[in-house]
Order: C-alpha cells, then structure tokens, then sequence
C-alpha cells in the first residue's frame, strides 16, 4: 500500500480500471463518478474504489452523499458483496453500518443507482468502538 492509494491483490476486481484510495476514518473525501471506472458489481455502472484496514469489535458508518446522482454503495470483501445501499442515508443518499469482527482490507465502491450518472460526491468512514457484554450473553 502507498500512502493515500493502493493495489488490491487476491481480490476480483477485474474491472477495477482506476487507482483505489485509502479510506481513513473522519475525513470527507472528496471525488467524482465519471466514465474512467467502472463498477466491479453493477454492470455498465461507473464507479470509484476505496479501501480500509478493519479491526476487530468497531463498527464502521460509511456515508455516502451526493448532489449530482442518486449514490449507491456496496461493500466488498475478498470479492464478495458484505453491503450494499441506495437511499438509507438522508434524502437519496447512501450509508451502511456494519460490525467489524477481525482484521482484513474492505473496499468500498461508489457508483450510482442509474448505470451511466456522473458528478461529484463526499464518502466518509466512522470507526466507533463496539463492545460485547459477554457477561449476558448478548450484544448492545
């Protein structure tokens, strides 16, 4: 991995045509939907890929909002779709949560709910602590 980009090995991302970003946790990034990438998982869809180091027992709010398209988001592990979403977030816009139970690399691919939309949006990563009350038996 170098700083702010990465190569993906072992993961099928055979349409990955782009440059991956590192995601990093409380920052807005900034970036645009255009034709130079396409979706590793919607077909004929534009997209842009970003990644992030998981750790165990946080829970990871990945938010995505535009105002040129409808954004849809999808979660990947190892190639396989963890997540994906179109209008959880406020109004149009994306956002998932998901608990983070081991280490691993999770890419993060920004497209749109109509295949050939273009523009400009924000992604951002929170990582909050989640705790097992093991004691119970259960999970708050």
């Amino acid at each position: 991995v170098v700083v702010g980009m990465a190569l993906l090995f072992g993961t099928d991302l055979s349409q990955a045509d782009v440059a991956v970003r590192v995601l990093r946790p409380g920052r807005w990034v900034r970036s645009s939907l255009d034709e130079h990438g396409s979706s590793a998982v919607r077909n004929g869809a534009y997209a842009r890929r970003f990644v992030f180091r998981t750790q165990p027992d946080r829970l990871a709010i990945i938010t995505l909002r535009s105002n040129a398209f409808d954004p849809y988001l999808v979660v990947l592990r190892e190639g396989e779709v963890l997540v994906a979403d179109d209008d959880s977030g406020f109004g149009l816009n994306s956002r998932v949560e998901i608990l983070l139970r081991r280490t691993g690399l999770l890419t993060v691919e920004v497209t749109s709910y109509l295949p050939t939309d273009t523009g400009d949006f924000q992604v951002r990563l929170t990582l909050r602590r989640y705790r097992t009350d093991v004691s119970a038996g259960r999970e708050p």
